[in-house]
């Protein structure tokens, strides 16, 4: 299409209209005389306008050959065949970029991107640094080389990267997006907020922003607009286990706020599975609907027999039917499989009382009091963390007092942060390495 606009207009409407040549069929002997063919009008002109359009055909196709093969053309076929995984595409590309000195910062970008794929960080960072100094190839450089450090662990090397990135082009959304999970995973949730609030104003259709953004305003006490924050990702296109989590999530969430019947609307939308039945269980319960949550409790045990909150649901239910024994050996169950819960001792201590097991009793509702205080001081401390950021020391705490609280993934997270501020620091790692996945996720970490 942009070959044939260089083409005047009149060439295109020409070359399609030839009176002289109708006319020559239609005059039939008379056209096909010496004479007539002497003195004929346009022949010569018929076949200089032939040859002009050959001459402008041919240049046109050398044209579109030529703009199809320049330089910038092949760096963003490069760039495209990367984003399909199409490296032997990729490298193509690169062979013609080679060898054209004002070039080679693109190159190097498509090069380090292949490295990459290698398995090669510290030479495609070698690439990235020679692309830093071109304003075409600059910002991606240094976007790609802060994800690169974050990878390897290197937090405060990536920090520096990615604000430069930020200070040649701010409207960035992959840098906002680095720079969200940087500041996320070092604790630093005031920052992360930022950034990923502003990744998604800049790229509406990423729904990833909002499900980070959801958990930090959980840790700011903001249920509502974590609430919000997953219905904006929802409504971004999320599918299958993600989907799935969030609409869990924040049914839960409106259930805390005991909205119940709008917890339910909107599991309406989400698999069923035991998780949902339980939830499904717990909310029509507290709306005084017991027979949907018996039905509801019984559907989700008969799928997975060891759902927590399916058991203490079902031993409500129990209790609400006087059937205290059953209730008490559900929750040995319950306190088996979370031996740190506060609600499920306080229900314990409750039922023991009614078996007029006093002293049982009373052990429990000490546990659950302990529980309690335990949850409010790692309440304060996580306040502590917001208002001082990166404080090792802090995160460790919090990652001791997560792991009492039988809160794995949190405590995780914060060994992580630990780990971002000071790689060196052993008692991080050896927690770290002793939760589930946490020797995968030391991967990352330089070692002290």
């Amino acid at each position: 299409m942009e070959a044939h606009q260089e083409i005047p207009e009149h060439v295109l409407t020409g070359s399609a209209e030839n009176p002289a040549g109708v006319a020559d069929v239609r005059q039939g002997s008379l056209a096909s005389t010496p004479l007539a063919r002497a003195t004929q009008p346009g022949r010569k002109g018929r076949r200089r306008g032939l040859w002009a359009l050959l001459v402008i055909t041919l240049g046109t196709a050398a044209y579109g050959f030529a703009y199809l093969n320049r330089p910038w053309s092949c760096y963003q076929r490069a760039l495209k065949a990367l984003g399909r995984d199409d490296f032997d595409q990729a490298r193509y590309e690169l062979l013609r970029l080679q060898g054209l000195p004002e070039y080679e910062p693109h190159a190097c970008v498509i090069n380090g991107i292949l490295l990459l794929q290698e398995q090669n960080p510290d030479d495609a960072l070698d690439e990235f640094q020679l692309a830093l100094d071109h304003p075409e190839t600059r910002v991606l450089a240094l976007t790609l080389a802060g994800r690169t450090l974050l990878r390897q662990g290197k937090f405060q090397d990536a920090e520096a990267v990615l604000q430069r990135a930020l200070e040649y082009d701010p409207d960035v959304a992959e840098v906002h997006r680095c720079l969200g999970a940087a500041y996320f995973d070092a604790g630093d949730f005031r920052r992360s907020l930022v950034h990923f609030e502003r990744a998604g104003q800049l790229s509406l259709g990423d729904p990833n922003p909002y499900q980070f953004m959801s958990v930090i305003h959980l840790s700011f006490h903001q249920t509502e607009l974590a609430i919000d924050d997953l219905r904006e990702m929802l409504l971004r296109g999320v599918s299958g286990s993600t989907r799935q989590d969030a609409l869990l999530d924040m049914a839960q969430l409106q259930s805390q706020l005991l909205l119940h019947q709008e917890a339910i609307d909107t599991l309406k939308d989400a698999d069923e599975s035991s998780g949902s039945l339980a939830l499904l269980a717990e909310c029509e319960f507290n709306l005084g609907h017991l027979e949907a949550a018996r039905d509801h409790v019984a559907r989700a045990l008969r799928t997975d027999p060891d759902n927590f909150d399916a058991i203490m649901v079902q031993a409500r239910l129990d209790m609400e039917a006087k059937a205290v024994n059953p209730a008490v050996e559900g929750l040995k169950r319950a306190e088996a499989l979370r031996p740190h819960n506060g609600p499920m001792h306080t229900l314990l201590s409750q039922t023991l009382h009614a078996l007029g097991q006093d002293e049982l009793a009373e052990q429990h509702a000490r546990e659950a009091a302990r529980i309690v205080e335990l949850e409010h001081q790692y309440s304060e401390l996580c306040n502590v963390a917001l208002e001082e950021p990166r404080n090792a020391l802090t995160c460790f705490r919090l990652g001791l007092m997560a792991e009492r609280l039988d809160m794995q993934t949190e405590a995780a997270g914060w060994y992580r942060a630990v780990l971002l501020v000071d790689p060196t620091h052993a008692k991080a790692r050896e927690h770290l390495s002793e939760l589930p996945g946490g020797p995968a996720s030391l991967g990352g970490q330089p070692t002290p």
